[in-house]
């Protein structure tokens, strides 16, 4: 009785915290894409600031799909969930590449610069 009311409980946060974790994934991808596009129209490097802007939100995206393997009935929504999580791992993982190359690429540039 008691280990069932539990999985109610668990079951109940997570149907809660999903939708919640999702809309702030999204709502942080509007913001930085309006950001980014301002930046861009006032001809400034946009780039670093949406590469990382993006990663938040796909953490965010992540975790809700995390919170989602809890839920899962039967293996088609397990493939579904962990095919949707592995393209967001993927997505995430050439963010963070990008991200580096860039941080790298700066700091050449500014070594070259203070060379001169």
């Amino acid at each position: 009785m008691l280990v069932e009311f539990l999985e109610n409980i668990l079951y109940l946060g997570v149907e809660v915290l999903v939708p919640i974790f999702e809309i702030i994934g999204l709502v942080a991808v509007a913001v930085i894409v309006v950001k980014a596009l301002a930046g861009w129209f006032a001809r400034r490097e946009v780039s670093r600031e949406l590469d990382e802007g993006l990663s938040l939100a796909l953490g965010f995206l992540m975790a809700a799909e995390i919170l989602k393997t809890i839920l899962i009935q039967d293996m088609a929504g397990a493939k579904l969930v962990f095919a949707i999580f592995g393209l967001r791992a993927l997505m995430s993982l050439l963010l963070h590449f990008e991200m580096k190359q860039e941080r790298v690429a700066e700091r050449e540039k500014e070594e070259a610069s203070a060379r001169k």
